[in-house]
């Protein structure tokens, strides 16, 4: 079958493999969030990217994979961003 990207809450993932990357595509939670796996054939190494709900679907996506980043590409208004020197990334409350 072949990739589409259609997913819907509740459903099972869609992966496309592409030369050197697996993309996992899986909708979570009430608003309909995509969450992606990206997983590098070569490594087996994982980045999550947008997991903004149902913890166990994603923790089942991930399996035994090596997660070595976890990325969010919006955010709550809640919050916001800054770099720091001594770390790359850091998320505080307003």
């Amino acid at each position: 079958m072949a990739y589409t990207g259609d997913v819907t809450v509740g459903g099972p993932p869609d992966t496309r493999e592409l030369p050197g990357l697996t993309v996992s595509k899986l909708a979570v939670g009430p608003m309909d969030n995509n969450a992606y796996l990206l997983t590098c054939t070569r490594t087996g190494e994982a980045a999550l990217i947008d997991a903004a709900n149902e913890a166990g679907r994603l923790l089942e996506l991930i399996g035994d994979r090596p997660v070595r980043r976890i990325i969010t590409t919006r955010k709550p208004p809640a919050l916001t961003w800054s770099r720091t020197p001594t770390t790359p990334w850091n998320c505080r409350s307003r």
